[in-house]
């Protein structure tokens, strides 16, 4: 691990790592680093067979959603010391992202309330990207 996290960060030494369990297709870290917290994650490449894409879908995403003012949190890659925003080490693909403080990952829904939170969310989340042109969605 300490060589992915030394193409990102200057002193991986400093940087302390917590696994999130919850999640199905990538393998999932919280990155604690002073006091800046961060996800990094080494992408299922099986289900994601075109990370770039990935990485280019989230960035035309995320600048749509800050040109809208969207008041929920936006998913921010970070490119690695390289100015990458993909990191490739033996046959592994790794991204860095900000940490969207509060936010939460489930594996299944396990209420009605919880279920209608997530519903709202998505609706609200599609209400503020329905107008970008899918030409440029790969």
């Amino acid at each position: 691990m300490e060589d992915v996290l030394s193409r990102y960060f200057e002193r991986p030494d400093d940087v302390i790592l917590k696994p999130i369990t919850q999640g199905l297709i990538n393998s999932t870290y919280e990155v604690f680093l002073g006091q800046n917290s961060y996800i990094l994650q080494k992408l299922n490449t099986t289900i994601f067979q075109k990370p770039e894409v990935l990485i280019s879908n989230t960035i035309l995403v995320g600048n749509h959603l800050k040109r809208k003012n969207y008041e929920k949190g936006i998913i921010e890659i970070i490119p690695n010391l390289s100015g990458n925003y993909l990191t490739f080490i033996n046959g592994e693909t790794w991204r860095l992202t900000n940490y969207i403080l509060g936010s939460v990952c489930y594996d299944q829904v396990v209420s009605v309330n919880q279920a209608y939170a997530a519903a709202v969310a998505i609706s609200e989340f599609h209400s503020n990207v329905h107008d970008i042109s899918i030409n440029t969605i790969e």
